[in-house]
């Protein structure tokens, strides 16, 4: 659950953090960790958000945006790679 959602198997540590909103009964979710992703680098990941309707939705959110991150800084270091080994070739 959380920024794990974005780890590759078991390599990663979180701590995640959730409370309904008195005045709003909104829920604020939170998950930050480090993950290892399927490039095999790791990664340091921290995801707030505030508003989320139900914890369930919330968390949603959360392991999206982690997962889109990872994806993301994983997908710019593999070709960062490629175009250096074109480079030096």
């Amino acid at each position: 659950m959380g920024v794990s959602a974005a780890a590759d198997g078991s390599k990663w540590a979180l701590k995640n953090g959730w409370l309904a909103r008195s005045t709003t009964g909104l829920w604020d979710v939170n998950s930050i960790g480090r993950v290892t992703g399927t490039d095999g680098d790791e990664y340091l990941v921290a995801v707030l958000s505030k508003g989320s309707t139900t914890q369930a939705g919330g968390i949603t959110l959360i392991e999206a945006a982690a997962k889109a991150g990872v994806a993301a800084f994983a997908e710019t270091a593999a070709s960062s790679t490629s175009a250096s080994a074109t480079a030096t070739d």
